[in-house]
C-alpha cells in the first residue's frame, strides 16, 4: 500500500551532511555487520547518500528524490522503507522543513558503531547471530579482533610528549580570533550513535505495580537499567509481568540490578517459554490508516472531500473510486507524472483525478489530464482547496460559454445531464445541530466502510506478496 505520498513526494529536495567523516572501517562494519540486518537496499541508500559528499566536504548540494529513485532503481515506497531501516539502527537522522520552494529534507549520516560496540550491543549482536549463524558470527567477530603485535618479552621505547616537544612562550600560544570563521569544526567522535526505542515501547508503570514491596524501584530502575530492559523486552518479546519476575531474580543484595544476570535470566526465559531458536529481526510496515495528520471537523460535502483529498495518497483515491479494484499500470504512471513531471502537490493531484473521472465517464484520458495539469502547474496551486476553487471557476466559465453558444438552438429532449463531483454541486447552507449530528454519523459510517475496504485491499496485497 502506497502510504508515503503525505510524507514524501519525488519532487521534494534533500541534502546530505555528516559531522564525522566515514572511514574505511565504518564501511566494512556497514557491509559485514549491518547489511544482514537492514538489507542491501538500505546499505545502497546509505552509500549513495554518502557518495553525494565531495572530498573534504561535509554537506552536499541539493538534489531531488526523483533523481535518487533513478540512481537506486527503486520506487518511492521501497526508498522510504530503506530509509526507515537506516533510521531505526541509528545510521541516519532525518530533518524536514517547509518553505516557499516546497518540502526540503536533510539527511545526516551517522557513523556505524565500532566492532566492539556492535558485538556488545544487546539487540544488534543477537539479531546478527540469528541472521548469519554461529560460524559466520564467529568469523566476523574474529575478523575485527586486534591480534597481539608484540611476540615475546620486549621493552617499550615510545617517546613521551616532553621528549618530542619543547615548551613555547605564552605569546606564541595566544590564538588570533580573526583567523576563525563561522561554523562548527569537525570534531573527533566522542560517543557513537546508539539505536533508540520509543517511550511507549515498554510500560514501566505496569512493571512497577507488579514488583514486590521490598523492591526499591527508584534505586534499582536507573536510566541505564531501564534502557537495557527496553532492549531486552524488544529482542525477546518479554511483557511487563514476565520482566518483573526476571528482575526479582537479578536483584543484588544492595538493592541494585545485576545487568549480566538479568540478561541470562531473560535469555533462559525466552528459551523455555518462547523458542529454542534465537529471535529474528523483522521489518515493520507502516499502517496507512494510522498516519499522523490533523483531523478537523467537516460538515459540508466540500469540507469532507477537502479533508479526504489532503490526507489520501493518489493511488488510494483511485482504488477507492474503483471500489478497491487493482489500479492499472497506465493510470498509476499517469498519477505519478502529475507529482513528478507536473510537480503537483498530492492534494491538488487528487482533486484533478476526481474531477476528470467524474466528468469523463470514469475514464482518465491522458491528454485531458495533462492539459489540466499543465494549467494548474502554471497557476502554482499548492493545496486541494485552491484546486477545488479553480475547478469550480473554470467549469462555470465553460458552462457560460456553452450556454451562449446554444441560446439560438432548440434544446434537445432527453439531453444527458453532466455528471459532476458532489463538492462542485453542493449548496453551501447552514446546518442545524441535528443535521450536523446526522451528517457526522453518516461520515463515521462511510469512514468505517472505507477503512474496511483499505484493509481488505492491503490484506490481498500482502497475500500476493507472500
Amino acid at each position: 500500500m502506497s502510504w508515503h505520498w503525505k510524507e514524501l513526494v519525488p519532487i521534494d529536495s534533500y541534502t546530505v551532511q555528516v559531522k564525522v567523516p566515514i572511514s574505511d572501517l565504518d564501511m566494512k562494519v556497514l557491509l559485514l555487520l549491518y547489511q544482514p540486518l537492514i538489507s542491501s537496499s538500505s546499505v545502497s541508500l546509505y552509500m549513495t547518500l554518502w557518495s553525494k559528499l565531495e572530498l573534504d566536504r561535509f554537506q552536499s548540494d541539493a538534489s531531488t528524490h526523483h533523481e535518487l529513485m533513478l540512481l537506486l532503481k527503486m520506487d518511492l515506497d521501497h526508498l522510504v522503507e530503506a530509509r526507515k531501516r537506516l533510521e531505526g539502527v541509528g545510521l541516519l537522522r532525518t530533518f524536514s522543513k517547509e518553505s516557499n520552494e516546497g518540502r526540503q529534507l536533510v539527511y545526516e549520516l551517522q557513523e556505524p558503531m565500532g566492532p566492539a560496540q556492535f558485538f556488545e550491543d544487546d539487540v544488534l549482536s543477537v539479531f546478527l547471530f540469528n541472521c548469519v549463524g554461529k560460524e559466520k558470527y564467529r568469523e566476523y567477530r574474529a575478523r575485527f579482533a586486534i591480534p597481539e603485535l608484540v611476540h615475546g618479552p620486549s621493552e617499550e621505547k615510545t617517546a613521551s610528549f616532553d621528549e618530542a616537544f619543547q615548551s613555547l612562550h605564552h605569546s606564541e600560544l595566544v590564538n588570533d580570533p580573526e583567523i576563525y570563521e563561522e561554523g562548527t569544526l569537525v570534531k573527533r567522535r566522542s560517543s557513537q550513535q546508539k539505536i533508540s526505542f520509543t517511550e511507549e515501547s515498554f510500560d514501566f508503570d505496569l512493571l512497577k505495580t507488579d514488583l514486590p514491596s521490598f523492591f526499591e524501584s527508584e534505586k534499582a530502575l536507573t536510566t541505564s537499567v531501564q534502557e537495557i530492559i527496553k532492549r531486552l523486552a524488544f529482542v525477546y518479546r518479554v511483557d511487563e509481568l514476565a520482566m518483573s519476575a526476571q528482575l526479582q531474580k537479578s536483584l543484588d543484595s544492595d538493592g541494585t540490578i545485576d545487568v549480566s544476570s538479568l540478561r541470562k535470566h531473560v535469555q533462559n526465559w525466552y528459551r523455555f517459554e518462547q523458542s529454542h531458536e534465537p529471535p529474528a529481526l523483522g521489518y515493520k510496515k507502516r499502517d496507512p490508516n494510522k498516519q499522523n495528520h490533523q483531523v478537523t471537523s467537516a460538515d459540508t460535502e466540500e469540507e469532507k472531500m477537502l479533508q479526504y483529498f489532503e490526507e489520501t495518497p493518489p493511488i488510494t483515491l483511485l482504488q477507492s473510486i474503483s471500489g478497491g479494484a487493482h489500479v492499472p499500470l497506465s493510470d498509476a504512471r499517469l498519477v505519478e507524472s502529475l507529482l513528478v513531471d507536473f510537480q503537483l502537490a498530492p492534494g491538488v493531484a487528487n482533486v484533478l483525478v476526481d474531477y476528470v473521472m467524474k466528468t469523463n465517464n470514469m475514464k482518465l484520458d491522458p491528454s485531458f489530464v495533462q492539459k489540466i495539469a499543465g494549467h494548474w502547474s502554471r497557476k502554482k496551486l499548492k493545496t486541494a482547496a485552491e484546486a477545488m476553487k479553480l475547478a469550480k471557476e473554470e467549469h462555470e466559465k465553460r458552462k457560460q460559454m456553452a450556454g451562449r453558444g446554444k441560446e439560438a438552438q432548440q434544446p434537445k429532449k432527453n439531453q444527458r445531464k453532466e455528471q459532476l463531483p458532489k463538492w462542485m454541486t453542493e449548496k453551501q447552507e447552514e446546518l442545524s445541530p441535528e443535521e450536523k449530528s446526522e451528517k457526522a454519523e453518516r461520515t463515521a459510517q462511510e469512514k468505517k466502510k472505507f477503512e474496511a475496504l483499505l484493509q481488505k485491499y492491503q490484506n490481498t496485497n500482502e497475500r500476493k506478496e507472500g
